[in-house]
């Protein structure tokens, strides 16, 4: 199941805006749409399905409660996304009252034994390292010792307690260690559901400059659960400033550019000559960034139960052997083929548009001496328009 925000540009004016601001993160989406991370679709022509993040509680446990949000518009109060992902992450099998309700529609639900819950774990564990070593040799140049590496998957281990570590300041009430890409990973395995990540490629500082690459961003397929037995509707979330969202679509109906919510107002004033009609609404997900590029599929590659980075850098062969099966897993028909028993995939053109008008691209951050749309949003266009891959 998906939640799905009712169509606020139709309801009275004062009674919309106060459902907004109680519901929509404002900051976060205008922040991505003005990063063109978010809803950049709309900049191409395509009248697409607008994508809301959630007001989600800023806990520790942000991911569960972001995903519960975009699930069922709940939060994970009761910690029970955030205790199966711990148990999924330490190897010990869910109990069969979570499995039933995360999955309701299977009349027997399908629960792991021991050995079965110990394997999942090794293999995300063997995903983590091979994904976790590659980042830190591209970007430090340099591989850390077996025994680190293990210390340093301990405490990802540990992070996903649902013990509380400290007393939120503003409310008091319990907070969490933080979570981050392998315990996403996690949860599409215990959800068997797609995750999508939306998120800036770099972090940003206070002052607004650039300072590190942002591994957030990216699709976290179920890969070690069957593709039968996953749905392929995704789950989205943003990642922002240390934070997700749940972000969830609206329901288009007949969208308006009047009032203070900050729908794009090019999105409500596309030429019906481009969209196939006044009501035709394109109710996707784009697997591709704005420039182009598709999303990396997070640990895609399991290098096997021996792998270890001390040994790999230590034997070269060993190592040209395990790059070798790599190169081929990121071949693009390979990642086709992987998006596509793990989601409803097509590919969609984007029309030939006009550029918005300049005070459309000139709110939040983005001042008046940033780049033309032109160059943000469409790159890789020709006469005939753009060729993008969506989840639908």
């Amino acid at each position: 199941t998906s939640f799905t925000v009712p169509n606020v540009t139709a309801l009275e004016h004062s009674f919309a805006l106060h459902i907004w601001r109680n519901m929509v993160d404002s900051p976060t989406m205008e922040t991505l749409q003005n990063r063109s991370a978010l809803n950049w679709m709309s900049h191409a022509g395509v009248r697409a399905t607008p994508l809301l993040p959630m007001l989600t509680i800023g806990d520790g446990n942000c991911l569960m409660h972001a995903a519960r949000l975009a699930m069922l518009c709940e939060n994970d109060t009761d910690l029970r996304l955030r205790s199966a992902v711990h148990d999924t992450i330490n190897g010990r099998p869910l109990h069969a009252n979570a499995v039933r309700y995360f999955h309701p529609s299977e009349s027997t639900p399908g629960v792991m034994d021991a050995g079965e819950a110990r394997e999942m774990a090794a293999a995300i564990h063997r995903r983590w390292l091979w994904q976790e070593n590659n980042k830190n040799m591209e970007g430090a140049g340099f591989s850390m010792s077996d025994d680190q590496w293990e210390d340093e998957w301990s405490q990802a281990t540990k992070n996903s307690s649902t013990t509380p570590q400290f007393a939120v300041k503003e409310t008091g009430s319990p907070g969490f260690d933080s979570l981050n890409e392998v315990h996403v990973f996690t949860m599409a395995q215990v959800l068997r559901r797609p995750v999508v990540v939306v998120a800036d490629k770099m972090l940003y500082g206070t002052d607004g400059a650039q300072f590190a690459p942002n591994y957030y961003s990216g699709l976290y397929l179920p890969l070690l659960v069957a593709p039968e037995k996953c749905s392929k509707v995704p789950i989205v979330l943003t990642y922002l400033n240390s934070h997700f969202c749940g972000v969830v679509p609206m329901d288009t109906g007949r969208l308006t550019p009047e009032g203070p919510w900050p729908v794009p107002v090019w999105l409500c004033n596309q030429d019906p000559a481009f969209c196939g009609g006044a009501n035709d609404v394109w109710d996707v997900v784009p697997l591709e960034r704005s420039a182009g590029e598709m999303l990396d599929i997070q640990f895609s590659f399991d290098p096997g139960p021996t792998f270890s980075p001390s040994q790999a850098y230590a034997s070269h062969r060993w190592t040209k052997d395990t790059w070798n099966k790599f190169r081929l897993s990121e071949q693009k028909p390979v990642k086709q083929n992987l998006l596509c028993a793990y989601l409803d995939v097509v590919t969609i053109t984007t029309p030939v548009m006009p550029l918005p008008d300049a005070q459309d691209e000139s709110n939040g951050d983005v001042d008046a001496e940033s780049p033309r749309p032109s160059r943000r949003y469409f790159p890789q266009t020709d006469e005939s328009g753009r060729r993008v891959i969506v989840a639908a």
